[in-house]
């Protein structure tokens, strides 16, 4: 037998990436049995289901149009075939074409919550005793959209998996797979593709069916009937944005993408031939950062401009030639328009009736990638960034150097870092930008920023407006952090390609205002020098936050003076499993945040006075105290404390015996302790429950058995030895095994 095998429960971030706000685990697997309840889930036909008002059957979808005054429901009875009272159900359906409301679908009664947007549902819930209906979707007054493909199972054995939830905001990231920064991404037009909806045409018509970039039929030719014919959507959208659409000459080969702010309106001119040609160059006098034409195929091009005037307008019109409204006929193709924050057009999003989101979604569990090899699952704290333009760099201050903003490719992947640049000078100077002053917490506080070499080595970061001014130099052609001032710590990570996150703390800060400094350098510890004017390095992704150490970077566009990142939450998992007083609780992670009082990395738990709680605490800069904890009625049993080292990878296992708790760290057994007797608790969770930002570090793998391991393959199973697929897991046995990494 396997440890797979053994196991009842297996988390694992190198198999548990998954989206809409789950963490699946390995173990254990769902099962379930019967074929799908529901007659005619797919609505072939209008028949089967009662329909309240403002429910329709057509086309293969049952929708709701919103005009029902209260709770309205779509039911089915099965009257030969009923749910059983008090057995668990799978409900799953899809909602499309949503605009507003909620629905609840209920199982014979029992209410399995209210869901909302696009997408594919799973809930699952107990069936009631409702004599009237086995499943009923009720609409709220407000519910408006379409559902289809409903089907119901019961349920042997269900799935114990994480949810997760992080707030209602876009400014976490996470590194990817393929080893870039991954944020999450939104088209705020609407109806992004369908140019005859939420869209108006003055001196212009619109005709779809055209044939489009991508070879389908979705674009539409745009003809010009009166002067200044253009499509336009009203919109909004504060700091910087980056508009896109792709068009392809007809009769006319000129077009410009204007966006329509406080006067003047950002502009481009572009010409449809060739490689593509751009005109007029309007410049920050027109609130316009960049534009680019880039051709893609069988004479489509994608044009953009990125602007930091606030804007309420999106329009594309037809050009006359280069800087000429005045034509008064013409025709060009458009498809897939959209607008977004940032400084480059991203790939496109499809949007209808609401903005569309793509890329790190708002509650996704973040599977993090940082130095390559497998993931491990982000758990961090609430953080604040304090830069007011984090990517935007024309926005700073400059003296004695100069930025060119979309210079280079950044740890993004993206034509967005910046080139840093120093000014002629005959006397020795500073060269530097400096980001605007933001009101911070005094304590520790911490400043980071992307940068790489260009043909001078170093970069010195400056906290400047904190108590002790901090500075310090790294190394961008080595990757060693260099001098730092007194009361200050620095560090480097790797990003890969040349790029080097580069980070500043101060861990004794009584102001309360700050602002951070960036500054090319010759040598370390070097301050003024005389520039020739064209040294260079590459920068990227500044940050300002609260705490003795760089959180995940989180992208600020200038909307508002700062970003704040929702703490990264686990729903609390009833496993289900019994585990008895005779158990063993596996856990790998990693601590990352240095100087804070607890953190909390694993819990099992009925309440506070009954849990299993690894945690750390009396944290250094290096170093922190690990602890595994037994409480039973609200005694608490410590194992010996262990030191450790912050960003260092640790398994650790505590196997409970009846009345004994041994616990195996890295490999050894560590303490020994003698508890209360107690059936293990059935909640578990990758945080403290309830305790506020006791959180920052990785969780790579957690495991429960319902057995007592032996010393030796503790021993084993805490050890350095590794598998790298999920083949070795399941076929290895207890010797010279883990759980893959």
């Amino acid at each position: 037998m396997s440890f797979y095998d053994d196991a009842s429960l297996i988390f694992d971030a190198s198999a548990a990436a998954g989206k809409d706000g789950t963490a699946f685990n390995l173990k254990p697997v769902e099962e379930l049995t019967g074929p799908n309840k529901v007659i005619n889930g797919g609505f072939d036909s209008d028949s089967d289901w009662s329909k309240g008002t403002g429910w329709s059957i057509s086309g293969g979808l049952a929708s709701c149009d919103g005009t029902q005054t209260g709770n309205t429901g779509l039911s089915q009875l099965l009257s030969s075939d009923r749910l059983e009272e008090g057995e668990t159900y799978k409900v799953t359906y899809t909602i499309s074409n949503y605009v507003a409301g909620q629905v609840n679908p209920h199982i014979r009664g029992t209410s399995t919550g209210n869901v909302n947007g696009n997408g594919t549902k799973v809930v699952y819930g107990i069936a009631g005793n409702s004599a009237s209906y086995d499943i009923n979707f009720f609409a709220d007054s407000n519910f408006n959209a379409s559902i289809d493909n409903v089907s119901i199972r019961k349920v042997v054995n269900k799935a114990a998996d994480f949810t997760f939830t992080r707030g209602s905001n876009l400014s976490a990231t996470r590194v990817g797979p393929d080893g870039f920064i991954e944020k999450g991404r939104e088209n705020l037009l609407l109806q992004s593709n369908t140019f005859n909806t939420t869209w108006s045409t003055p001196s212009a018509s619109i005709v779809g069916g055209q044939t489009g970039y991508d070879g389908s039929s979705d674009a539409c030719l745009l003809t010009q009937i009166g002067v200044g014919g253009y499509v336009r959507q009203f919109t909004s959208a504060s700091g910087v944005s980056t508009a896109s659409v792709y068009v392809k000459a007809g009769s006319t080969d000129w077009v410009s993408l204007e966006l329509e702010s406080a006067s003047p309106n950002p502009r481009q001119y572009f010409q449809l031939v060739d490689d593509g040609v751009k005109g007029i160059d309007y410049g920050s006098a027109y609130g316009v950062i960049d534009a680019k034409i880039e051709l893609i195929a069988n004479g489509w091009y994608r044009i953009s401009l990125t602007t930091f005037f606030d804007i309420s307008q999106f329009r594309v019109r037809l050009a006359e030639n280069d800087g000429n409204l005045s034509g008064t006929s013409g025709t060009i193709y458009i498809q897939d328009a959209q607008l977004e924050l940032g400084l480059v057009a991203t790939d496109y999003i499809e949007t209808g009736a609401t903005t569309a989101t793509a890329g790190l979604l708002e509650d996704e569990p973040r599977f993090d990638y940082t130095g390559g090899g497998c993931p491990a699952l982000l758990m961090e704290p609430t953080r604040t960034n304090y830069v007011d333009q984090s990517e935007y760099f024309g926005a700073w201050t400059d003296s004695g150097a100069t930025v060119t903003d979309n210079n280079t490719t950044s740890p993004e992947g993206l034509l967005n870092a910046s080139k840093l640049q120093t000014k002629f000078n005959a006397s020795s100077v500073n060269h530097q930008i400096d980001g605007a002053s933001a009101t911070i917490p005094s304590g520790a506080v911490s400043a980071s920023i992307f940068a790489k070499k260009g043909n001078t080595d170093f970069i010195r970061l400056r906290l400047n407006g904190t108590s002790n001014q901090i500075r310090a130099w790294f190394d961008l052609s080595n990757g060693n952090p260099g001098t730092v001032d007194s009361g200050g710590t620095s560090s480097m990570t790797s990003m890969g390609d040349g790029w080097y996150r580069c980070t500043v703390t101060e861990a004794g800060n009584t102001n309360t205002s700050a602002a951070l400094q960036v500054f090319i350098n010759e040598g370390d510890g070097d301050t003024t020098w005389i520039a020739d004017g064209d040294e260079y390095i590459y920068i990227y992704g500044a940050q300002l936050e609260e705490g003795s150490n760089a959180t995940s970077y989180m992208p600020n566009y200038g909307a508002a003076a700062t970003v704040t990142r929702d703490q990264d939450v686990t729903g609390e998992l009833e496993h289900g499993i019994t585990m008895g007083t005779t158990c063993s609780v596996f856990f790998e992670g990693k601590h990352l945040a240095p100087n804070i009082a607890q953190l909390s990395f694993f819990q099992l738990r009925t309440d506070d006075n009954n849990r299993l709680l690894f945690f750390g605490s009396g944290t250094t800069s290096s170093t922190y105290n690990f602890l595994v904890q037994h409480r039973v009625s609200g005694t608490s049993t410590n194992a010996t404390s262990k030191a450790l080292n912050i960003g260092d990878s640790f398994k650790v296992l505590a196997r409970m015996d009846d009345t004994t708790m041994d616990v195996f760290i890295n490999g050894e057994l560590h303490d020994t302790q003698t508890i209360t007797a107690q059936d293990h608790f059935g909640k578990m969770n990758l945080y403290r429950t309830g305790a506020a930002n006791q959180s920052g570090h990785e969780v790579s793998q957690a495991i429960l058995f319902t057995t007592a391991l032996s010393n030796n393959d503790s021993e084993i199973l805490t050890g350095a030895t590794s598998y790298s697929s999920f083949a070795d897991m399941a076929t290895s046995t207890a010797l010279n095994y883990t759980i893959y990494e």
